[in-house]
């Protein structure tokens, strides 16, 4: 499948009010084309929109992107989504209803406290991706999310 660059500039704006199924209906871009600081997170996420179900072809890494940027973005990406699936979650799963973090008979322990301790599932879950997404957004270990040159611990790669 290829794609085509549209030669006019179609302004990419999320309007107040609008249906989501009514958002995101501009053309394809190549990522060439995508003239921003954020270039590699957009076209990822408009491969997504694109065709969620090609796998293949969203972790493909595209030319000239260093492949630790783009499993950086893939990362990103990941915590974003899953926000959303938090944000499903809340209203089953309560602190009344799942007052603890268990899974087979294990008690997760949640490290976002002063001492590590045992919090309500739901709090785990968003402590948890907080943390993720404090560390991918921190500016010491990811400068930059053009070009490689990261001071990430290394148990990341």
């Amino acid at each position: 499948m290829t794609e085509t660059a549209v030669s006019s500039h179609v302004p990419r704006r999320l309007y107040p009010g609008r249906r989501l199924q009514d958002s995101f209906q501009w053309p394809f871009e190549n990522l060439d084309s995508l003239e921003s600081s954020f270039n590699v997170q957009e076209y990822l996420q408009q491969l997504i929109r694109l065709d969620c179900s090609d796998v293949q072809r969203i972790i493909e890494l595209p030319e000239n992107v260093d492949d630790e940027v783009w499993q950086y973005e893939h990362l990103r990406q990941v915590c974003l989504e899953l926000s959303l699936l938090v944000v499903a979650l809340e209203t089953e799963c309560t602190k009344q209803h799942c007052p603890e973090m268990k899974a087979d008979g294990w008690l997760y322990l949640c490290a976002a406290h002063p001492s590590t301790q045992s919090c309500p599932a739901i709090d785990y879950i968003i402590h948890t991706l907080d943390g993720a997404t404090i560390l991918l957004n921190n500016s010491k270990y990811f400068p930059s999310r053009q070009v490689k040159g990261f001071d990430c611990p290394s148990y990341m790669w």
